[in-house]
């Protein structure tokens, strides 16, 4: 499943890494790409990821945020 999402709280290429190291510890995750222009992430995973989900892993470690 491919799904992407606005990410909330980028300023720099440091937080996009961040980010992308962030989910794709998530299980299940394959692949994982993050831009700053769009603020945007784009996950594949086997297993379809809720917001909450997402946001739980991301506000673990920082302020970012994704939205629908």
């Amino acid at each position: 499943m491919k799904k992407t999402f606005e990410v909330t709280g980028m300023t720099c290429n440091h937080c996009v890494h961040t980010v992308q190291r962030l989910l794709q510890t998530l299980d299940e995750v394959t692949e994982v790409r993050v831009s700053l222009e769009p603020p945007q992430a784009t996950i594949e995973a086997d297993k379809d990821y809720s917001l909450e989900e997402l946001n739980a892993q991301l506000s673990e470690n920082s302020n970012y945020r994704v939205e629908k």
